[in-house]
């Protein structure tokens, strides 16, 4: 297998890790609709992918790592952020009435915290597949 095709395995396995994880956490739902959000969810995060692989090179002309790396890393996971955590919000608001009971504000606000997280971790996948 390719390098270039691991960042989308893994994604894949990742996606079905949850997916086996949220089967049984939410059992309420049916087969379908696990397959949505199995489709849905490995949709966004090869999105989020995508996306900070294009700010990467937009980046990559405007302010070069060679330059200044932190400033460079720092508005990079600060743009990824703003541009994909909107985004996940608007899923979250649009489907509301679907999560399950246990999906309280709190919950949220931790799943949206877990997620900023996930971000910054892409992002230095990123950078670790631009140095190495």
């Amino acid at each position: 297998m390719k390098l270039k095709a691991l960042p989308y395995v893994v994604i894949v396995l990742f996606t079905f890790f949850i997916s086996i994880i949220r089967f049984f956490l939410i059992p309420e739902w049916d087969l379908l609709t696990h397959a949505l959000v199995f489709c849905g969810q490995f949709i966004f995060l090869t999105f989020t992918w995508m996306l900070i692989g294009v700010l990467s090179k937009f980046l990559d002309k405007r302010i070069p790592f060679h330059n200044q790396v932190i400033k460079r890393m720092v508005i990079q996971i600060l743009l990824s952020i703003l541009i994909i955590v909107p985004l996940f919000s608007i899923i979250v608001y649009a489907y509301r009435d679907e999560l399950p009971k246990y999906a309280t504000p709190q919950f949220i606000t931790v799943v949206f915290v877990l997620f900023a997280i996930f971000i910054v971790l892409i992002n230095f996948i990123y950078y670790q597949r631009y140095f190495f």
